[in-house]
């Protein structure tokens, strides 16, 4: 029992052949945007767009509407930013 769990261990960390082998990172990163902060009295929608500051909904935005693009996006994403629900919002022009 105790090597079932080492093994679950090591598949989930990755760690199994490498000894002190640190796990490799994510292929996919998300960049980096810049946070934003808020004007005083501007609203965000830190809930769904924490690095940017976006009003919430209503009204809808668009990506055309908003100086931002390829932006971090956590569900739910109520200005639909992130089509393909990948995590980045406004990827294209």
């Amino acid at each position: 029992m105790k090597y079932l769990a080492g093994l679950a261990v090591c598949i989930v960390l990755s760690a199994c052949s490498g000894g002190d082998k640190k796990p490799s990172p994510p292929t996919r990163a998300v960049p980096a945007a810049a946070v934003s902060t808020p004007a005083p009295g501007e609203r965000c929608d830190r809930r769904s767009y924490p690095d940017v500051c976006i009003p919430p909904s209503p009204p809808d935005l668009d990506c055309k509407d908003i100086p931002f693009s390829r932006f971090r996006v956590l569900q739910p994403d109520p200005h639909r930013f992130d089509a393909d629900r990948n995590g980045v919002g406004c990827e294209t022009p």
